[in-house]
């Protein structure tokens, strides 16, 4: 049996999904004229398209980082493959998209890591900005990209993304819906500047990695430069320093529940917002939805509940739903009791490998326990 909550609630109004959809990034303007557009053709007749970054120069030559299944076809591994080898790698700058820059593939050091570097001619009179990289990024940061569909693309309102994570192989997990495939090799920008590469390009997410990651690969491994400047003074809002992605492992239920429910307490809805399952938080689209909800956060069994946690996790269990419009993986962490023979969970949802918040109910005590006490990935319901 499904768990229910008591009374039918959406978390529709956790948060104020205007301030995520009002921001304008200005420093994307500036550093749109050092993106460029990447089309590489195979050997098998087969094209990519993506997108790269000048980051420096050197003798007339620019060096451009992107990813690097955008122009070499990679094996299961992430090593480049012999079977299908690149033809051409054409570079179109968007100061001059009347031509295309025939681009050389370097002879670089071998590494798993989808990242590339690519060397062209300079354009006569072409200019790209050293400002800035930054290596401030953490859980809730907002993030945008340029480059999407052959075009120098940069979203607006809710097609901004957000950091949702920071995995412990070093890769940045973003909440976000309008990368699409041909955005691979783009940079990943914050406020403050480029904050990654983004290597894989998903509708419903994406993942990048950080930059210092990038600057290290570049200039340790591979020996070329790295000209862009770091932004040092850079101010993290309130939120984001209150919680940073290192300190949260999504991959745990309970940490993650942990961090939900001190948000909750702290009424920190910015925070909790980062944390809310994809589909929930493609809901806030509307300012009277979100006043229509308030009286909802702070008040009723739920926050009753929250405001009497001890920071003490009780119990968790596992559920896996499987039916005909849905295929969900549940945990069900037990922070408090309402009566003897009912509890109150927090409820999160798997998403690529992450816990993400749900809802919170208030299931029986006979529902909880139908789940298992460790999580299993068995494609069987349970």
């Amino acid at each position: 049996m499904r768990i229910k909550p008591i009374i039918s609630f959406v978390i529709l109004g956790l948060l104020n999904h205007p301030l995520y959809s009002q921001n304008p990034c200005n420093i994307c303007e500036k550093l749109k004229n050092n993106v460029v557009k990447i089309t590489s053709t195979f050997s098998n007749g087969t094209e990519e398209n993506g997108f790269g970054t000048v980051i420096a120069e050197r003798d007339n030559k620019l060096y451009i980082v992107t990813a690097k299944h955008v122009v070499y076809t990679l094996d299961d591994r992430g090593f480049v493959s012999n079977d299908n080898s690149t033809k051409t790698v054409a570079i179109k700058f968007l100061s001059d998209l009347g031509k295309d820059y025939s681009a050389t593939l370097l002879n670089l050091p071998t590494t798993s890591l989808d990242i590339s570097l690519l060397e062209v001619e300079k354009p006569k009179n072409y200019t790209w900005t050293k400002e800035f990289y930054s290596n401030a990024i953490q859980t809730g940061t907002k993030v945008w990209f340029i480059g999407r569909s052959g075009n120098w693309y940069i979203p607006t309102g809710s097609f901004v993304g957000s950091v949702n994570n920071i995995s412990g192989d070093d890769e940045i997990i973003i909440d976000i819906n309008s990368v699409q495939p041909g955005t691979s090799g783009a940079p990943l920008i914050s406020s403050n500047g480029i904050v990654g590469l983004i290597f894989e390009d998903a509708a419903d997410g994406a993942k990048a990695y950080p930059i210092e990651k990038i600057i290290k690969l570049i200039t340790k491994t591979w020996n070329y430069p790295w000209q862009m400047n770091l932004k040092t003074d850079v101010t993290q809002p309130a939120s984001a320093e209150k919680k940073s992605a290192a300190a949260v492992n999504r991959a745990n239920s309970k940490e993650t529940a942990v961090a939900i429910l001190k948000a909750f307490q702290a009424k920190d809805f910015d925070v909790l917002y980062t944390y809310l399952t994809k589909g929930n938080q493609q809901l806030f689209t509307s300012p009277s939805e979100w006043k229509a909800r308030q009286a909802t956060i702070v008040g009723g069994w739920r926050w009753e509940a929250i405001s009497a946690w001890n920071n003490k996790i009780d119990d968790v269990r596992y559920r896996h739903f499987v039916g005909t419009v849905s295929n969900v993986y549940e945990a069900h962490v037990k922070f408090g009791e309402i009566s003897s023979t009912e509890f109150a969970v927090v409820t999160l949802v798997l998403e690529n490998g992450i816990w993400a918040f749900e809802d919170i109910h208030s299931p029986d005590a006979a529902d909880f326990y139908e789940g298992l006490p460790v999580f299993s990935s068995s494609p069987q319901p349970y």
